[in-house]
């Protein structure tokens, strides 16, 4: 390959956006939907663990008590990671130079 044909073929760009794109706003329905879901099952990891947390301690359990915090601690911050998941790629795609 010369340089002008290798210049020609690296000279692209990426701007994401499902404005134009068939199907955009049905994507975006379901990543509302699938990030709902998720949220639903965090919350639920949150309340299992206060549960588990509380019988521990009224139990004098230890193991219940540390799965309680580990589950509480990992509804939590799954909720965050899916709640910040938009920031974080613009974020990651400002770092690469295309934001």
């Amino acid at each position: 390959m010369t340089g002008r044909t290798l210049a020609l073929l690296l000279d692209f760009t990426v701007t994401p956006n499902a404005g134009g794109g068939p199907g955009g706003a049905a994507l975006q329905t379901l990543i509302n939907y699938t990030a709902y879901i998720l949220i639903g099952g965090c919350v639920l990891a949150i309340v299992i663990g206060g549960g588990a947390l509380g019988i521990g301690s009224w139990t004098g359990n230890y193991r219940a008590g540390d799965l309680g915090k580990r589950s509480i601690a990992g509804g939590f911050a799954g909720a965050l990671v899916i709640l910040l998941a938009s920031a974080l790629v613009r974020f990651a795609e400002s770092l690469a130079g295309k934001g």
